[in-house]
């Protein structure tokens, strides 16, 4: 890929890059083999398969792959790519359809300052079968890019599972273990997951385990920060995940909140949450009790509803819904739990024009039309 191709170009296809599939690289491929980290390093070629033996391949300050395509690099049992220092382990930038699978990534030192993988303004990363050891600071990092995890393992980062940022991942089948009991100093708690950019960032847990990790906790660049029994933060989705032994930072509490409106206790297929001291309910069933009608459009992320001359609308994400096209704030955004649109509380109570008393010892919400 040509390193000349600017950030400016790359800012206008993010979108359609985060909207793309990620898949194998297809194209034909020299394969060569490769028993030294030397030997790794000059092999490296675009349209070429890297067969590694079980060694351990240590680099002085990583493995660095810049502009390259249709290239594919594949251990065996017990191949390591480590490095000594605090550098990350492997560097992908400027590249497409880069494929690697069955090695171990790690630092070869207990503590650090970068990533084990970082990836920039590439796509279709794709890691199979890898395990990936955070000791040095974080897991992964992706900028600008597409990448795509599956059956790999993340465990023991420091601080950050990763970071994501103007970037579309998916984690397919991955475990997620033993992360945040490290002692990096920083001013957040260890065991985070990243979201820098809410609108162009999308990540996709499928059928993933979260195990024994410390101080786990799913956060945006506006910190907002969500735990256990919430899953979806920005454009993030958890589809299927199981989560055992975890400490949270602060978990979100689903237990036995009530919604009535005018009388009528609510029946909800996804409970209300709160989040930091904020009520967050189901939207679609308050407003059509209410008898507002309610649209959903998926590619933008966004609810639609009408009831008599006022519309209301949200974008999941956003902390700024609009009234009859005036601009509102709200102090949680707009998420998606199990296919449902949750919005804090008094917005949905107020948006039409009623009013909301919550009384705490009840863990009830009663909204007046």
């Amino acid at each position: 890929m040509d390193r000349k191709k600017t950030i400016a170009v790359f800012l206008v296809i993010a979108f359609a890059l985060a909207m793309a599939p990620v898949t194998p690289a297809q194209a034909a491929q020299n394969t060569v083999r490769a028993n030294t980290a030397e030997e790794l390093r000059n092999a490296i070629a675009s349209n070429t398969r890297i067969i590694l033996s079980g060694n351990t391949y240590a680099f002085a300050s990583g493995l660095r792959i810049s502009e390259m395509e249709n290239l594919s690099i594949v251990g065996t049992n017990g191949t390591r790519i480590v490095t000594a220092s605090s550098a990350a382990v492997l560097s992908i930038s400027f590249c497409k359809d880069i494929d690697i699978s069955n090695v171990f990534l790690g630092h070869d030192v207990t503590s650090g300052d970068s990533g084990v993988i970082q990836v920039d303004f590439s796509e279709n990363v794709i890691f199979e079968n890898c395990e990936i050891s955070g000791t040095g600071f974080r897991g992964f990092a992706a900028l600008y890019s597409t990448m795509a995890m599956s059956k790999c393992v993340i465990r023991d980062c420091t601080e950050y599972i990763g970071y994501v940022d103007n970037s579309r991942i998916e984690l397919n089948n991955c475990v997620i273990k033993n992360n945040g009991f490290g002692n990096h100093p920083s001013s957040d708690a260890s065991g985070l997951f990243i979201l820098d950019d809410l609108f162009s960032t999308f990540v996709t847990f499928n059928d993933c385990e979260f195990l024994d990790n410390g101080n786990l906790f799913f956060k945006n660049e506006n910190n907002f920060r969500y735990g256990e029994g919430f899953y979806s933060s920005g454009l993030t989705r958890v589809n299927n995940g199981s989560f055992e032994g975890n400490r949270w930072q602060s978990s979100a509490q689903t237990s036995e909140i009530i919604v009535i409106v005018d009388g009528k206790t609510i029946e909800f297929d996804v409970p209300p949450m709160i989040i930091y001291d904020r009520i967050l309910v189901p939207l679609r069933a308050i407003f059509e009790t209410i008898g507002a009608s309610v649209d959903w459009d998926g590619d933008t992320l966004t609810v639609a509803a009408t009831k008599d001359d006022t519309e209301v609308i949200l974008t999941i994400g956003s902390v700024s819904p609009t009234i009859n096209d005036e601009e509102v704030t709200i102090d949680q955004p707009g998420i998606v739990v199990n296919e449902r649109t949750l919005a804090p509380l008094r917005f949905v109570a107020e948006a039409f024009g009623g009013t909301v008393v919550w009384d705490g010892a009840k863990k009830t919400a009663y909204i007046t039309t």
